[in-house]
């Protein structure tokens, strides 16, 4: 394993820290809670990756510890529609950085060589230590009957026999790409638990989930039909203090709420319910790429069928070009669906080449936290000579959404364009949702 003191040192210098002789103990840059930013965090979110088995490609994800004590993270493959497939434990040393090949796990279950025993210690990493439950090194790959049923379950294919839900299917179907999201959570211990299990989550971070604000970290991913690949910051999930504190209320949105029954236990600041995005057709193209909660969490279902709550409702997508007229765009707001993806943004029409998207996912018909539904979008957008990508802009936390119906407002009313940005900083609190 190695440490890349570079990327270190970029984020040391964003952080405005500067080592010396001695590292701090902790880097952190915290955000007010609900308001996601690029800061250390208790959660990772990839929140879609795609793997065509049939074709090498180069999907990583990056993810470095910002404390000189080790930690120990647990690593969950989801389905694209919300079924955990597979998950295990990984070391970090202090300050260590690992990546995941994600292309080379998916075709061939190559797994990163890790552990206390075998993971370097930097000069200013703290010694490494064992935790409980843990058996590291870890194989370094998958068995094959394993390979079989977590393909399978990423191409919507009948699960082989030997497993959970053998005979069913977890995905929607495709032929070969394998698609999902990724979630990585500070842990306590090691363990076979999936987020939503009994004992995972326990109120202020004590049971095998942590509350540590430890990860941060990165994600490339290629894009097919182009010679091209993103590399984007994964989403940055920041766990605090407790409901028994009081910071938390039962009932309170939460990023894993809606699998801990609403109890808030996870302690986990949740995603925002509406975003605005550019698009571009003019001389390109533009891709949405989102992750969305169901409400709920995945189960086989029998393959040719889509299980409830699928397809999920969406309440609102209006687009704006340049001089602001709008339009609505009931049609494409049925793609975005599944609890990951992503669309093409469609021709418009020619006043509509370029502008932005309001998107509006708050309108859940399942879960303990209904109607109230978070998600995470980015834009990558293509033209002839050059490409970009661009995380959107949240408009609201699940915290704090604003009601359906009156989302556009107060935000973008009149007063705000006058100047009066009273509204705005209403909607936007700087200190976030929760001090």
């Amino acid at each position: 394993m190695r440490i890349r003191i570079l990327s270190s040192l970029v984020s040391f210098l964003l952080w405005g820290i500067t080592l010396h002789a001695q590292s701090p103990a902790v880097l952190s840059a915290q955000n007010g809670i609900g308001r996601i930013g690029p800061t250390p965090a208790a959660t990772l979110l990839m929140p879609y990756f795609e793997v065509n088995l049939n074709i090498p490609g180069t999907t990583e994800m990056t993810f470095t510890n910002a404390e000189a004590a080790p930690v120990l993270a647990h690593i969950v493959f989801w389905t694209n529609l919300g079924f955990p497939s597979l998950d295990f434990d990984i070391f970090l040393s202090g300050f260590d950085t690992l990546t995941l090949d994600i292309d080379a796990f998916f075709r061939t279950g190559l797994i990163p060589t890790m552990g206390p025993s075998v993971s370097n210690q930097g000069p200013f990493s703290e010694p490494n230590q064992d935790f409980p439950g843990c058996s590291f090194p870890l194989p370094s790959q998958l068995p094959a009957s394993l390979l079989a049923y977590v393909q399978a379950a990423h191409i919507g294919q009948e699960l082989p026999p030997g497993f959970g839900e053998s005979g069913l299917c977890v995905a929607r179907e495709s032929v070969s790409l394998a698609q999902g999201y990724i979630t990585l959570d500070v842990v306590n211990e090691c363990s076979l638990s999936f987020p939503g299990n009994p004992q995972y989550f326990s109120d202020g971070g004590a049971a095998i989930a942590s509350n540590r604000n430890s990860l941060w970290g990165s994600y490339r991913t290629p894009v097919g039909g182009f010679d091209l690949r993103f590399e984007e910051p994964l989403v940055h999930i920041e766990a605090r203090d407790s409901v028994q504190n009081g910071f938390w209320d039962p009932g309170d949105f939460t990023f894993y709420g809606n699998l801990e029954g609403g109890s808030a236990a996870d302690n986990r600041e949740p995603l925002a319910t509406s975003w605005g995005v550019h698009y571009e057709m003019e001389n390109g193209v533009t891709r949405l790429v989102y992750w969305r909660d169901s409400g709920v969490r995945g189960q086989g279902f029998t393959c040719g069928s889509l299980p409830a709550p699928y397809p999920l409702s969406m309440a609102r997508m209006i687009a704006f070009d340049e001089e602001e007229n709008t339009i609505e765009l009931p049609d494409f707001g049925n793609t975005l669906r599944w609890n990951t993806g992503f669309e093409f943004v469609p021709n418009i029409g020619p006043l509509f080449e370029e502008g932005w998207l309001f998107l509006d996912f708050s309108d859940l018909d399942t879960g303990p936290l209904a109607p109230v539904g978070q998600a995470f979008v980015t834009t990558q957008e293509f033209a002839p000579t050059a490409a970009t990508s661009l995380a959107a802009l949240p408009f609201d936390s699940a915290l704090a959404p604003r009601p359906i119906g009156t989302r556009l407002d107060p935000v973008f009313a009149d007063d705000f364009e006058s100047g009066d940005t009273s509204a705005w900083t209403l909607t936007f609190p700087l200190g976030g949702f929760r001090k």
